[in-house]
């Protein structure tokens, strides 16, 4: 799991975080890499950049190979009365919800991104 936390909010009812998703292997319907549609649907490498002020090197280098995918989340706790243990739980359970239903998404949105035609 790959889990940035940005911060929580004074009442502590949210928290705001950044995943950190590794985008799997295969093609989409095109024949595409999963890796390059997604880069193909930011516009290209240049056009990727992290919510992150101080991301590490090495990641935002994946995510502009299209390696790795990042989403801004923010998550409702569900009591003010959690422990310290039990609000990372929630958060790494969030991880997983997310991750889940953002490549069920990705799948979608870009199962033909890249598909060309010779006009026939």
């Amino acid at each position: 799991m790959d889990i940035h936390v940005l911060q929580c909010s004074k009442d502590l009812k949210t928290v705001r975080v950044v995943f950190h998703y590794a985008v799997p292997a295969g093609n989409n319907q095109a024949g595409i890499s999963w890796q390059n549609a997604i880069v193909m649907d930011r516009c290209g490498a240049d056009n990727i950049n992290s919510v992150l002020v101080d991301i590490d090197t090495d990641e935002l280098a994946d995510m502009k190979t299209g390696a790795l995918i990042e989403s801004a989340e923010t998550i409702r706790f569900s009591s003010i009365d959690l422990t310290n243990a039990e609000r990372l739980q929630e958060i790494k359970d969030k991880y997983n919800e997310c991750k889940n239903k953002f490549f069920e998404d990705k799948q979608i949105e870009l199962a033909f991104m890249g598909y060309k035609t010779n006009g026939n």
